[in-house]
């Protein structure tokens, strides 16, 4: 009797640990397969709070390192910080950026206030677009090519 029960709880227990392992492998699988998208990519920006933006000397654009780095080009100044993503949600942390003077700074400053302001993205075709916390549209890039 008791070698059947312990037969029995030895195989309940591997089968339950391989299901609670493999649902969190996958739970993993799923937030490279997101970054993996993002990386390695440059991302050009092309509006802001859906207006296109003009041309300006640098290309505003935005990149993403698969160790949570983020780093670009606000249009005059460097930038540089974190973002967390997973499936449809991202957030970028604070920024920094270096500190030059551009005659036309419009740009730039739109631009860093919509970085803190990301909850949200989606890819289409070679779009990337970020969301704010009411799902509305507030940059829009395209893949550089």
């Amino acid at each position: 009797m008791f070698k059947k029960l312990n037969i029995f709880l030895t195989i309940f227990v591997s089968v339950l640990s391989l299901v609670l392992i493999s649902c969190s492998s996958t739970k993993g699988l799923e937030v490279s397969k997101v970054s993996q998208n993002l990386e390695n990519t440059k991302w050009e920006l092309v509006s802001l709070n859906q207006k296109e933006i003009k041309k300006l000397d640098k290309i505003a654009s935005i990149n993403f390192e698969k160790d949570n780095k983020v780093f670009g080009n606000l249009g005059c100044n460097n930038f540089f910080g974190t973002y967390k993503v997973n499936s449809t949600n991202l957030e970028i942390g604070q920024v920094g950026s270096t500190m030059m003077m551009c005659l036309d700074m419009s740009v730039e400053n739109e631009y860093s206030k919509v970085l803190q302001n990301v909850k949200g993205y989606k890819m289409k075709e070679n779009n990337l677009i970020f969301f704010d916390e009411n799902s509305k549209e507030i940059a829009k890039f395209k893949k550089e090519v």
